[in-house]
């Protein structure tokens, strides 16, 4: 709209008889009639439009979201820990996992695999892993 009320403004300064920089009061008018020909060519196009352009704005923010294309058991925390997908949030989940030991007693995921399937920083995966087991135990 900025654009076709410049191009009426070069008509108009032409029409006011090319009023010199002296001339500041023709040069108002000119500055004046110029706003309110952008004015009225922005509120025309929003009568106009302004209904298709609010739904089409909608359809974009719609399509910018990102989509989880996740099923719903994983994402309550049911996933497995190899499916790089998603993240394991479920910290009953993530105790599991870590009680699992191999044949020499190590745990086959230790702090730093759960923070990495979890996406949270391994010693926050093991202080909320350490308070669930104080819960279970007053529990």
């Amino acid at each position: 709209m900025a654009a076709i009320a410049f191009h009426c403004a070069i008509v108009i300064h032409m029409l006011y008889g090319n009023p010199a920089p002296a001339n500041w009061q023709k040069r108002n008018q000119v500055v004046d009639l110029t706003l309110f020909i952008a004015d009225y060519c922005i509120e025309r196009f929003l009568h106009k439009f302004g209904k298709a352009q609010n739904l089409q704005r909608k359809a974009n923010q719609e399509v910018e979201f990102v989509e989880d294309d996740t099923s719903p058991a994983e994402q309550n925390g049911n996933s497995s820990p190899s499916s790089g997908n998603s993240f394991i949030t479920d910290i009953a989940e993530l105790k599991k996992l870590h009680d699992q030991k191999d044949a020499s007693g190590q745990s086959l995921y230790g702090w730093d695999t759960l923070a990495k399937i979890s996406g949270m920083s391994a010693s926050t995966v093991r202080k909320k892993i350490k308070a669930y087991e104080a819960s279970l135990r007053q529990g």
